[in-house]
């Protein structure tokens, strides 16, 4: 196994299904149980529509994965997890983080990734057990809403008892198992409380955020009844969110923070960027006006320049005339007197 492979800590069947939710393959379990569902079809067919029903309830909370591009798919087992299993569960959780070098603290990809594997496989093994409850974890629209009234053990669960008033007199949750009626409820409720108290529906909310906490512990005392361990490793959970949420509001306000000095530099850097505007456009304004006066005393130049060209070239050519007059009358004077 290399250092960084990753493995699921979501228990899967065996078995391979393809996109309609049919074997491709069947186990030695699967054909072992068939040869013996023969002996007794009555029980079997009980047995069978008991199993599809928690196939479909579990299929809906947790989706079966692709495996690859021929279509095969695996689904999530509906065999109950035991005491060692739920223990097995936190220490593959544990070696996975040492071995994905997981940062203990502020965002981290691999540790957000096992904590929703471990978080997907607490839903599974509390919704073989009761389904509403599984429903109750799973995060969603449907099921993300409702609880201070239905909460009739107590208001707050953040400890082991609650402090009632000044006077340090406390109550403690129960230990009482909730039924599947009172899990029911304790859904109805918590929708009732959040359009009750006008919980927004998206983005960041107070009291989406402490609705959801008191079901979150509301569901950790439940199952802590039926089993201690898996208990604790959603108090786990719990606590592994809490800390990834807190980083992102550190991190949501430091960016508020950053955001407010850039928008400070940005607007004094507008203003430093506005004066040399100004200045350069007064620097424009003064070369204009330079060139502007150097293409007139071009024109004038050049002006100059060509009347004295005229009167050069004129001058030049009454010089040749009155040259070409002189030679021609010398050369007549040298034949009138040395032609004889």
């Amino acid at each position: 196994m290399s250092r960084n492979q990753s493995v699921s800590l979501i228990r899967y069947d065996d078995q391979i299904i393809d996109e309609d939710g049919n074997p491709i393959c069947k186990t030695r379990e699967t054909l072992g149980n068939e040869n013996e569902n023969h002996l007794n079809d009555q029980e079997t067919q009980t047995k069978k529509q008991s199993n599809v029903q928690l196939r479909e309830i579990l299929n809906c909370v947790l989706p079966p994965v692709k495996l690859n591009e021929y279509h095969e798919y695996k689904q999530v087992s509906s065999a109950a997890a035991s005491r060692e299993e739920v223990i097995a569960l936190q220490t593959a959780w544990d070696d996975q983080l040492q071995l994905r070098q997981a940062r203990e603290s502020g965002i981290c990809a691999i540790r957000e990734e096992l904590n929703e594997q471990a978080f997907n496989e607490l839903i599974r093994q509390i919704s073989i057990s009761l389904p509403e409850r599984g429903l109750l974890a799973l995060p969603g629209d449907a099921n993300e809403e409702a609880i201070q009234c239905a909460i009739a053990r107590d208001t707050e669960l953040r400890a082991a008892s609650v402090k009632l008033n000044e006077y340090h007199e406390y109550k403690q949750v129960s230990s009482a198992a909730a039924s599947r009626e009172e899990v029911i409820a304790l859904q109805t409720a918590w929708d009732d409380q959040l359009q009750l108290r006008q919980a927004r529906e998206s983005g960041i909310c107070a009291i989406r955020e402490e609705l959801n906490e008191q079901a979150f512990n509301e569901l950790i005392r439940q199952i802590s009844i039926s089993l201690p361990e898996r208990g604790l490793l959603a108090l786990r959970i719990r606590d592994e969110a809490k800390m990834t949420i807190q980083t992102y509001h550190t991190l949501y306000q430091s960016s508020l923070a950053f955001g407010m000095r850039k928008c400070i530099q940005s607007q004094s850097e507008i203003e430093q960027l506005q004066q040399e505007l100004h200045e350069l456009q007064a620097q424009k304004a003064t070369v204009a006006r330079k060139l502007k006066e150097l293409r007139v005393q071009k024109q004038n130049v050049e002006k100059l320049c060509n009347e004295q060209k005229q009167i050069d070239q004129k001058a030049q050519t009454q010089e040749m005339e009155f040259l070409k007059h002189q030679q021609e009358a010398l050369q007549s004077y040298l034949k009138t007197e040395f032609g004889k």
